[in-house]
Protein backbone atom coordinates (compact mmCIF):
# COMPACT_ATOMS: atom_id res chain seq x y z
CA UNK A 1 0.00 0.00 0.00
CA UNK A 2 2.87 2.38 0.72
CA UNK A 3 5.10 1.75 -2.31
CA UNK A 4 2.97 3.70 -4.84
CA UNK A 5 2.73 6.57 -2.36
CA UNK A 6 6.48 7.05 -2.37
CA UNK A 7 6.35 8.08 -6.04
CA UNK A 8 3.50 10.51 -5.34
CA UNK A 9 5.47 12.20 -2.58
CA UNK A 10 8.62 12.40 -4.71
CA UNK A 11 6.66 13.96 -7.57
CA UNK A 12 5.03 16.46 -5.20
CA UNK A 13 8.48 17.50 -3.95
CA UNK A 14 9.70 17.85 -7.54
CA UNK A 15 6.66 19.91 -8.55
CA UNK A 16 7.16 22.17 -5.52
CA UNK A 17 10.80 22.79 -6.48
CA UNK A 18 10.08 23.23 -10.18
CA UNK A 19 7.24 25.71 -9.64
CA UNK A 20 4.44 26.06 -12.21
CA UNK A 21 6.56 24.40 -14.92
CA UNK A 22 6.71 21.18 -12.88
CA UNK A 23 2.97 20.84 -12.44
CA UNK A 24 0.92 18.45 -14.50
CA UNK A 25 -1.47 19.34 -17.30
CA UNK A 26 -4.37 19.92 -14.91
CA UNK A 27 -2.43 22.70 -13.23
CA UNK A 28 -1.27 23.68 -9.74
CA UNK A 29 -3.63 22.93 -6.88
CA UNK A 30 -6.03 20.78 -8.90
CA UNK A 31 -3.14 18.49 -9.82
CA UNK A 32 -2.02 17.92 -6.22
CA UNK A 33 -5.37 17.46 -4.51
CA UNK A 34 -6.11 13.93 -5.82
CA UNK A 35 -2.64 12.88 -4.68
CA UNK A 36 -3.29 14.31 -1.23
CA UNK A 37 -6.62 12.50 -1.10
CA UNK A 38 -5.03 9.16 -2.02
CA UNK A 39 -2.25 9.60 0.53
CA UNK A 40 -4.83 10.45 3.20
CA UNK A 41 -6.76 7.26 2.47
CA UNK A 42 -3.64 5.10 2.52
CA UNK A 43 -2.31 6.70 5.72
CA UNK A 44 -5.57 6.00 7.53
CA UNK A 45 -5.71 2.40 6.29
CA UNK A 46 -2.07 1.65 7.13
CA UNK A 47 -2.27 3.16 10.63
CA UNK A 48 -5.49 1.29 11.35
CA UNK A 49 -4.07 -1.99 10.02
CA UNK A 50 -0.83 -1.63 12.00
CA UNK A 51 -2.77 -0.96 15.18
CA UNK A 52 -5.05 -3.96 14.57
CA UNK A 53 -2.15 -6.28 13.75
CA UNK A 54 -0.42 -5.43 17.00
CA UNK A 55 -3.63 -5.76 19.00
CA UNK A 56 -3.65 -4.19 22.46
CA UNK A 57 0.06 -3.55 22.11
CA UNK A 58 -0.70 -1.17 19.23
CA UNK A 59 -2.14 1.48 21.52
CA UNK A 60 0.55 1.33 24.19
CA UNK A 61 3.49 3.69 24.48
CA UNK A 62 5.93 0.90 23.71
CA UNK A 63 5.39 0.92 19.94
CA UNK A 64 4.36 4.49 19.27
CA UNK A 65 1.66 3.49 16.78
CA UNK A 66 -0.95 5.37 18.77
CA UNK A 67 0.94 8.61 18.04
CA UNK A 68 0.64 8.13 14.27
CA UNK A 69 -2.97 6.94 14.47
CA UNK A 70 -3.99 10.01 16.45
CA UNK A 71 -1.91 12.37 14.29
CA UNK A 72 -3.52 11.10 11.09
CA UNK A 73 -6.99 11.50 12.62
CA UNK A 74 -6.12 15.04 13.76
CA UNK A 75 -4.77 15.98 10.32
CA UNK A 76 -7.96 14.73 8.67
CA UNK A 77 -10.05 16.90 11.00
CA UNK A 78 -7.94 20.06 10.75
CA UNK A 79 -6.59 19.93 7.18
CA UNK A 80 -9.50 18.19 5.50
CA UNK A 81 -9.99 14.58 4.61
CA UNK A 82 -9.78 12.94 1.20
CA UNK A 83 -13.43 13.73 0.48
CA UNK A 84 -12.78 17.45 0.81
CA UNK A 85 -9.67 17.24 -1.39
CA UNK A 86 -11.57 15.42 -4.12
CA UNK A 87 -14.40 17.96 -3.95
CA UNK A 88 -11.97 20.90 -4.23
CA UNK A 89 -10.19 19.25 -7.17
CA UNK A 90 -13.52 18.73 -8.97
CA UNK A 91 -14.44 22.38 -8.45
CA UNK A 92 -11.04 23.62 -9.66
CA UNK A 93 -11.25 21.48 -12.77
CA UNK A 94 -14.82 22.52 -13.53
CA UNK A 95 -16.45 19.15 -12.93
CA UNK A 96 -18.61 20.33 -10.02
CA UNK A 97 -20.14 23.59 -8.90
Amino acid sequence: MLDPCRGLVWYAAYAQDAGPAGCGAAGGAADGLPRKAHLGDVARDVSRMATEVHGGMGFTDLLGLHFWFKRIAFNRQMLGGPERCREEAAILQGWAA
